[in-house]
């Protein structure tokens, strides 16, 4: 059905490599095979390796699953429950599974129609998010570095709550990053960047103000306007 599937989005694949678990395997016995898989003599073949798990409606297996996949080894992963392939409708389900995977492999599923006024401003768009939590702040930076914002830059900081004041220089130092990165791709700057800010709090404002001096004289030295 996959194969099928992946007909009408014109992806390229190769043929997959599969193993068969038994109903009584235990979540460790799966994390086992996938560490045996990627630990062979031809582990340098496996960059782009993606691992599909088939389970069943065992909930522990998902957790343990995906906590091995972001948390522990860093191979992407795509759980699919046997529940969610009924005969009807299958063909629809594994193209919305097809399109998650294209989407974790960095591919690009679907493009905007942009208008060339928007296109000709040689922008940049970048969203930040920042949450709490016990001793730690996460910071989540993603931009666009292509005219027509499909292609993405992006970046998480991890910041113990004491070293707040670091957080100041968080979003200047990624816009760094991401204004070389857009450079790469283009040949030139950006001459506009639009920031979306999300998650600060009345307590945060302080080093919101400080975030934004920075941001400010980034973009001055490189000839950015900003908003």
């Amino acid at each position: 059905m996959f194969r099928k599937s992946i007909k009408g989005f014109l992806f390229k694949y190769c043929r997959a490599e599969w193993v068969e678990m038994n109903d009584r395997s235990t979540p460790q016995n799966w994390i086992d095979t996938v560490e045996d898989y990627f630990n062979s003599e031809n582990e340098e073949n496996y960059k782009y390796a993606f691992v599909i798990f088939l389970i069943g409606n065992n909930n522990k297996l998902y957790d343990k699953l995906k906590t091995h996949s972001l948390c522990k080894n860093g191979y992407v992963s795509q759980v699919v429950k046997t529940n969610s392939l009924k005969s009807k409708g299958m063909m629809s389900t594994c193209s919305k599974i097809l399109t998650q995977i294209n989407a974790k492999l960095g591919g690009i599923s679907y493009k905007t129609v942009i208008d060339d006024v928007i296109k000709g401003r040689d922008l940049m768009v970048v969203g930040v998010d920042s949450s709490h939590f016990n001793k730690y702040t996460a910071v989540a930076m993603v931009s666009t570095i292509d005219n027509s914002f499909s292609d993405f830059y992006n970046k998480e900081k991890i910041i113990e709550i004491e070293k707040n004041e670091m957080l100041q220089f968080c979003v200047s130092s990624f816009l760094e990053e991401a204004i070389s990165q857009y450079y790469s791709i283009n040949n030139k700057k950006p001459k506009n960047i639009i920031i979306y800010r999300q998650g600060v709090s009345d307590n945060m404002l302080n080093i919101l103000n400080d975030e934004v001096i920075q941001i400010e004289q980034l973009c001055k030295n490189n000839n950015i306007f900003f908003y």
